[in-house]
């Protein structure tokens, strides 16, 4: 599913909408003989509906697959901080005069507003680290920490049923959908998938295969374009389609320039572009070999990418979750292409493919690959389920070599590049695998 450009545009006038309507009644004395307790009702309630809309973006995203949802979901978590905010501020304003002392007592004897009071403690630490610099600097610790929003929840029912005394009528209307949302993230939770999943990461931690494919089968179902490249201006389902995949034209151009000044004599039959994604660079290698095969651990990448092939196409996809290229026989292709990709997974299940790349090769074929220079990673605290997180990692060049050694495969190329930004040092090796 792809949002069209206006929906964000849209959702944010909507969510401006009872504000406009409130401001334009003052103006007008249009709030009734009350205005006070108007305002305060409108916007405690639309921070309620606001609340409930952004517990709904997960369980839809899982079970629709409807990823960019996510797009809306910090904007819908902002607006409902922000008429949290109007809400305590017009109760302080117009009940309490701003009297400190008066506040202090009716926090210690109105249960409903103690209530209220700690979620909304609570939503402010999830609102100042909502930015995406704030993500990434706080990694996993953001998703713990934003699961608060469900504690959030809890309080909310808890104000409003307090405060209806005998009348619960309304109160339902919140606690009931609250509920069910809180039900069902029990029930994940509870799930043998979950259960599954947490006993890879406790055991294994981000060393396994099954923590790997399950973390990049979470980031394709959010945002696939800009899971495979990572332009901060593209996030949120920002990247078009076509001007994505020309990127793919662009690199295999580089890449096969820098090949054949190597390796000229290189065979021009079979390629494989290893953790091809939604098949950026396979569609675009095919300009060079009659024939590439895009392999990839994420389902859902693989479906992508296929949605875009035909039969004629000489290109093909393979799902493989394995750390192994066994789906191969030996001697298979005359060109292994891996980059932005080994440098999502732990160094030994690396290692792995990387050797299964010398095995695959036909003698006299070449493998050109990316990899950082060190890990950025902490091995010993992968994120937990539901911080799904980019991982990068990293192999000294000092142990390429020395791996490219053992193995028997001669080094053509080893080049500094800038694939992990300026501050992480990321290499582009191309080894070439002797004729027999």
């Amino acid at each position: 599913m792809k949002l069209h450009p206006s929906v964000k545009p849209l959702l944010f006038c909507l969510c401006l909408a009872p504000l406009a309507v409130l401001v334009w009644g003052m103006a007008g004395q249009r709030l009734g003989p009350d205005p006070a307790e108007q305002i305060m009702h409108v916007t405690g309630e639309w921070a309620g509906r606001l609340l409930l809309a952004t517990l709904l973006i997960t369980p839809l995203r899982r079970r629709k697959g409807w990823g960019q949802l996510l797009r809306l979901r910090r904007m819908l978590g902002l607006f409902t901080f922000f008429y949290a905010c109007c809400h305590l501020a017009m109760f302080v304003h117009f009940f309490l005069g701003w009297d400190g002392r008066r506040v202090l007592e009716e926090l210690l004897e109105r249960p409903y507003i103690t209530a209220g009071f700690l979620a909304w403690l609570i939503m402010l630490p999830l609102a100042l680290t909502s930015t995406n610099a704030m993500q990434r600097r706080l990694r996993a610790n953001w998703g713990r920490l934003h699961r608060g929003i469900y504690l959030v929840a809890l309080l909310f029912i808890l104000h409003i049923t307090w405060m209806a005394r005998s009348d619960y009528g309304e109160a339902l209307v919140y606690a009931v959908p609250v509920l069910v949302l809180l039900g069902w993230r029990l029930r994940h939770r509870l799930s043998p998938r979950y259960k599954k999943t947490e006993a890879i990461r406790r055991g294994n931690g981000n060393k396994s295969i099954e923590y790997l494919g399950k973390n990049w089968e979470e980031l394709a179902l959010e945002d696939p374009l800009w899971a495979v490249l990572t332009d901060p201006a593209k996030k949120g389902g920002q990247w078009d389609p076509e001007e994505f995949y020309e990127t793919g034209k662009d690199d295999a151009h580089r890449f096969m320039t820098m090949v054949s000044r190597v390796c000229p004599d290189l065979n021009r039959t079979a390629a494989l572009d290893f953790g091809c994604g939604v098949g950026r660079v396979t569609y675009a290698l095919k300009e060079y070999f009659q024939s590439v095969v895009g392999v990839d651990i994420s389902r859902s990448m693989i479906d992508y990418a296929e949605r875009r092939n035909s039969p004629s196409s000489g290109v093909r996809f393979l799902l493989n979750q394995q750390d192994h290229l066994r789906c191969f026989g030996s001697s298979e292709f005359d060109f292994v292409f891996s980059r932005i990709v080994l440098q999502h997974m732990h160094p030994d299940i690396a290692c792995s493919y990387l050797r299964e790349f010398v095995r695959i090769l036909r003698p006299g074929g070449a493998c050109m690959f990316q990899l950082p220079g060190v890990s950025v990673m902490d091995e010993n605290n992968p994120p937990e389920d539901g911080s799904v997180q980019m991982e990068m990692w990293g192999i000294a060049p000092r142990r390429i070599l020395e791996l490219l050694e053992e193995w028997k495969v001669e080094l053509l190329l080893a080049e500094r590049e800038t694939a992990c930004g300026e501050d992480i040092p990321s290499y582009i090796y191309v080894f070439y695998k002797p004729g027999q």
